[in-house]
């Protein structure tokens, strides 16, 4: 159903009706025909309530008609949905944190104490790895304990591997994270520098 012609038939239909219903009403409620009328003019009083009803439903009804009608199917082609998925190599948050505490002016901070270090790509059979070592004034158990402190916050335990005098091995880990080894040395003979760190963690987790 579509067009002008059929909704304004619609709207003429319902009015005449309610027009007839209403002049119906008014002339039994009057007393004019109270001779020949009677009879129904009691019948239509006692069912006033079940005509409105009626009226009431049959103007619900033609509203709904009228507005099926106006509807216009949009031409417009659904759209297929997209699907986004997550980068496939996303970067350690504890690496991240261990490279920016790592680098430039930072890492001569206390309790760091830095002097210098240097990164680099090592790669064997069990895989590619990144490797930086740092160079400091601080002991070695002071820099360790800096480095535990700042993965520590971001969830990782501290698993020993070795130990001995001037040596300290352990593996930083997390689930679901990257794996960080690290290897503190003690330093001597060499001035203003206490102590050697290397750090060490597998490319891609």
């Amino acid at each position: 159903m579509q067009g002008q012609p059929l909704e304004y038939s619609h709207w003429i239909t319902l009015r005449s009706l309610i027009y007839v219903l209403c002049a119906w009403f008014c002339y039994l409620g009057s007393g004019l025909g109270e001779v020949s009328w009677r009879p129904f003019r009691q019948l239509a009083l006692l069912n006033f309530g079940y005509v409105m009803r009626y009226v009431a439903f049959v103007m619900g009804i033609s509203a709904l008609l009228l507005v099926g009608c106006d509807q216009v199917p949009s031409s417009e082609p659904k759209r297929p949905i997209v699907w986004r998925a997550a980068p496939l190599h996303v970067q350690s948050a504890g690496v991240a944190a261990l490279q920016a505490r790592l680098e430039g002016a930072v890492l001569a901070e206390a309790p760091l104490y830095g002097q210098e270090s240097k990164q680099q790509l090592i790669q064997n059979s069990k895989g590619v790895f990144d490797q930086v070592t740092v160079h400091s004034s601080a002991n070695m158990m002071l820099v360790e304990g800096e480095v535990f402190a700042l993965l520590a916050r971001l969830g990782y335990s501290r698993r020993m591997v070795k130990e001995a005098a001037g040596l300290f091995v352990v593996d930083y880990v997390k689930s679901h994270d990257s794996t960080i080894s690290a290897v503190f040395r003690e330093v001597k003979g060499k001035a203003g520098i206490k102590s050697q760190a290397v750090f060490t963690w597998q490319r891609g987790g």
